[in-house]
């Protein structure tokens, strides 16, 4: 394997996990109340994850899951989660992102 194949398939294995860990979250946490969103990894900068509910995309910044513990990781995962739990279950839509039905969100997913 050269080494485009192994960044390649690390990322492949990156994203597995991050879908493993979003369903255990699910089901542990919120009782299986969310439906399965698409989860990519995204780009490199100071974002950390973010949520597009229009197209049900989460999204975890490679560059993070490099560089810090995967413990943080998920804390971010748990956060997108709950904007998500916010927008899907809650019904948020005229508050603020970080908001009351974020707040709820975050206090079922621990984060």
């Amino acid at each position: 394997m050269d080494r485009a194949e192994v960044a390649t398939e690390l990322q492949r294995s990156w994203v597995r996990k991050l879908y493993a860990w979003w369903r255990h979250y699910n089901e542990d946490y919120l009782d299986g109340a969310l439906a399965l969103p698409l989860i990519e990894l995204g780009g490199e900068g100071a974002v950390l994850g973010s949520w597009d509910a229009k197209h049900r995309r989460m999204r975890i910044a490679a560059g993070h899951i490099a560089a810090d513990p995967w413990l943080r990781v998920l804390d971010t995962l748990r956060h997108e989660m709950a904007h998500q739990y916010a927008c899907e279950v809650l019904q948020a839509s005229h508050e603020s992102p970080h908001g009351e039905a974020f707040s709820r969100a975050c206090e079922k997913l621990r984060c």
